[in-house]
């Protein structure tokens, strides 16, 4: 599986708090050993771009992140508070 970052995504990254940009590394590491993994909190949701649909991800309680699934690439689109689902 590779990881793509979108340019919106960064944008967004760069402006969390540093505990929350390192909760990150740890749930990417954590989505590529194991998609199902309970902490992840993974849920499709209930959109699409184009015919691509969207999940979001679970940092803590109050931080998610939006990422697409094409074959064996994650583009992560965005992340932040929760938010985030209304965009």
């Amino acid at each position: 599986m590779k990881f793509i970052y979108t340019r919106q995504f960064i944008k967004e990254y760069k402006k969390l708090p540093q505990d929350i940009q390192n909760k990150l590394k740890d749930k990417v590491k954590l989505l590529e050993k194991n998609f199902s993994h309970p902490s992840l909190r993974i849920k499709k949701l209930n959109m699409k771009i184009g015919s691509v649909e969207i999940w979001a991800g679970s940092l803590t309680m109050n931080y998610r992140f939006l990422f697409s699934i094409y074959e064996d690439y994650y583009t992560f689109l965005h992340i932040g508070t929760h938010d985030i689902l209304n965009k």
